[in-house]
C-alpha cells in the first residue's frame, strides 16, 4: 500500500465529567469516538445504532429496565437506535472503549 500520507493522528480529549471523549474519524454516515469512563455515565444513541467495544477496563452497560450487561477486553456490544439513553459503569478503575456510530 504504500507509506501513508499523513502521520496517525493522536486523540484530542474531551473531559465532560466522568466521561472523556476522543474523535478518531469522521464522515457523513459513519463517526467513530475512543472514550474513557472514570465513573457512571450515561449516554444516549440519538436515534442511531451503536457499538461498544471493550478495549481495557472491566464495567456494565445498561439500558432501559434491563439487567447490567458485564463488559470485559474484547467485547462488542450491538445497541440499537431504540435503546435510546443508556448508563456506562466502570468496575474499579477507567473504562476504555471504541465507540462506532451509525448516521442515517
Amino acid at each position: 500500500f504504500g507509506q501513508p500520507r499523513r502521520p496517525p493522528v493522536r486523540p484530542v480529549w474531551e473531559r465532560k465529567g466522568a466521561l472523556a471523549r476522543a474523535p478518531l474519524a469522521r464522515s457523513r454516515s459513519f463517526g467513530m469516538n475512543a472514550l474513557r469512563v472514570s465513573g457512571d455515565v450515561r449516554l444516549g444513541t440519538g436515534g442511531q445504532f451503536q457499538l461498544y467495544a471493550v478495549v481495557e477496563g472491566r464495567g456494565s452497560l445498561r439500558w432501559k429496565d434491563e439487567a447490567p450487561r458485564m463488559l470485559s477486553p474484547g467485547d462488542v456490544w450491538l445497541l440499537p437506535a431504540s435503546a435510546g439513553y443508556h448508563r456506562v459503569a466502570p468496575e474499579g478503575q477507567e473504562l476504555l472503549l471504541v465507540q462506532l456510530l451509525h448516521r442515517a
